[in-house]
């Protein structure tokens, strides 16, 4: 199920598997980002 909400196609492996791994590579580094910049904004608040 969570390929065709990710792709918007049906699950077919040859063709999806590439679409796959590039949203899976946006949501790893966006969640990357999100999580270093929580972190130094919990440093910024501690080291007050």
């Amino acid at each position: 199920m969570a390929p065709i909400i990710i792709t918007g196609e049906l699950y077919d492996v040859s063709k999806t598997m590439g679409d796959l791994l590039v949203a899976e590579l946006i949501i790893r580094t966006l969640s990357f980002i999100i999580g270093l910049v929580v972190i130094s904004k919990g440093f910024e608040n501690y080291s007050k």
